[in-house]
């Protein structure tokens, strides 16, 4: 069942969009509600044939951190697809390509409560380093290989905070137990 729209209103226009809109609730009240109109985007847990998963160092507004750490992730381009972008993403944040498999682990809203944007969440096997980082002018970003225990450490000392990483990560390793349990 749809929500009933009553009208939209462009507020804000820059890099992330804010509209409001009138909506009618299954009472009949009509209420409005501001959210933000995002592109979606994914997030890319890269392992190498060693176990090994690239992370990236990178500012982080939200967060007012200069060294934020987090999976590959980024925006879906217009005509792109999540996978052309997980891609494109893993190659332009680590210099990797995935030489296996590129394997979808779901997606989700972030919070769909007042934010349009889905995330699509991927782990890449056997990716190994082809070429140099390919950034953005706005972007200033490092990236880096860990062990998996590491980066488990990483969660448990809140050094990777993010959702996208928290989920991407913790959906990754449950495929591949699930793959090597034979399940």
């Amino acid at each position: 069942m749809m929500l009933e729209i009553l009208n939209k209103k462009r507020e804000y226009d820059g890099f992330l969009k804010l509209e409001s809109a009138d909506i009618r609730l299954p009472n009949g009240e009509i209420i409005n509600r501001e959210y933000i109109k995002k592109r979606n985007a994914v997030a890319v847990v890269a392992f190498t044939d060693d176990n090994e998963i690239y992370l990236t160092k990178q500012p982080r507004v939200g967060r007012n951190e200069l060294e934020a750490v987090e999976v590959p992730a980024g925006l879906i381009d217009e005509n792109e697809t999540p996978v052309q972008a997980a891609r494109r993403e893993l190659l332009e944040e680590t210099g990797c390509v995935a030489q296996k498999d590129l394997i979808p682990l779901g997606k989700y809203y972030a919070d769909p409560a007042c934010s349009t944007g889905l995330v699509y969440l991927f782990l890449a096997l056997g990716v190994e380093k082809k070429a140099e980082l390919s950034l953005d002018t706005d972007e200033f970003l490092e990236s880096f290989k860990v062990t998996i225990g590491k980066a488990l450490e990483m969660i448990d000392n809140e050094t990777i905070i993010d959702a996208n990483s928290l989920i991407c990560i913790e959906r990754a390793l449950s495929y591949i137990d699930k793959y090597n349990s034979g399940m």
